[in-house]
């Protein structure tokens, strides 16, 4: 069977302070003051809206649509099917993915625990820590992760040694989704978190994202076309999906056809993990 390949990428640019109305009239009331924890769930947002759209969009049989809402993008909705298993295996790989970043953050600022800690739990205001100086070479942090989901059908193949018979299932990849998602944080914006260092660039040559615009609205606006895409490809593209047979139905009970999810990251080692989608798997 041919495999298909689709692929869509994102870039967020982090961090984003205020969430603003979408409308030329902005009540002083109407603006939120994000916090640092909250940078995490924009994330959380756009990775968990493309897979759970992917993932209802290949669902199986009689299921239950639920709309989810974003907890930050609030202009952004999209559909789940209720099946505990499946969307286990999605947010636990969203949320490894969301520390790898963390950690990442967390190294390249040079934070304590504590720092950490506090910055997290957004109890930073009232910490006595204060922005130290971090002399950086770039003034934007970013990494990269592309994110794989493999469909496959089970096939039963009978194989003999000599006068001996056994049945064992191949996997028959028919489609594999691809997202490439590049998270940055630019470190000018260090100064609105108490405890963040103020980052001094050592080398003005590379300083050449200063200003790029970290905005909710124009973040939500790309991620509603890359899901306008999923959803168009999803529904072309439908010639190569198979029957399904019994082998295939034992995989969240049924509801979706079974995938195989990786995730690779880019640097330090080019760490990847691996799983099939019927249990958890380990990440990095």
């Amino acid at each position: 069977m041919n495999l298909l390949n689709h692929k869509t990428d994102l870039i967020i640019s982090l961090p984003i302070l205020n969430n603003q109305p979408n409308n030329n009239v902005i009540q002083m009331n109407e603006i939120k003051t994000l916090t640092f924890n909250d940078q995490f769930l924009i994330i959380k947002d756009c990775l968990r809206s493309m897979l759970y759209t992917i993932t209802f969009h290949r669902s199986l049989g009689e299921v239950l649509p639920i709309g989810m809402d974003c907890q930050i993008l609030e202009q952004i909705n999209y559909p789940s099917i209720d099946e505990k298993e499946l969307n286990q295996i999605l947010n636990q790989n969203i949320q490894q993915i969301i520390l790898q970043f963390q950690l990442f953050l967390k190294e390249e600022l040079k934070l304590n625990e504590q720092l950490w800690n506090e910055l997290i739990s957004n109890n930073s205001k009232n910490s006595k820590n204060r922005n130290s100086v971090l002399q950086l070479k770039n003034n934007i942090l970013y990494k990269i992760f592309t994110i794989e989901l493999k469909y496959f059908n089970l096939k039963q193949n009978n194989s003999s040694v000599g006068i001996f018979f056994s049945k064992k299932e191949i996997k028959d990849y028919f489609e594999n989704w691809t997202i490439t998602i590049k998270l940055q944080w630019n470190t000018n914006y260090n100064n609105y978190f108490n405890g963040l260092p103020i980052v001094k660039i050592t080398d003005q040559n590379t300083n050449l994202q200063n200003n790029i615009d970290n905005n909710l609205n124009e973040l939500e606006e790309t991620l509603n076309k890359r899901l306008k895409k999923i959803i168009k490809s999803s529904h072309e593209d439908i010639p190569h999906l198979p029957n399904m047979t019994s082998e295939n139905l034992t995989f969240a009970n049924g509801k979706s056809y079974p995938f195989e999810m990786e995730v690779k990251e880019e640097g330090k080692g080019d760490q990847k993990s691996k799983g099939t989608g019927s249990g958890w798997f380990p990440f990095f």
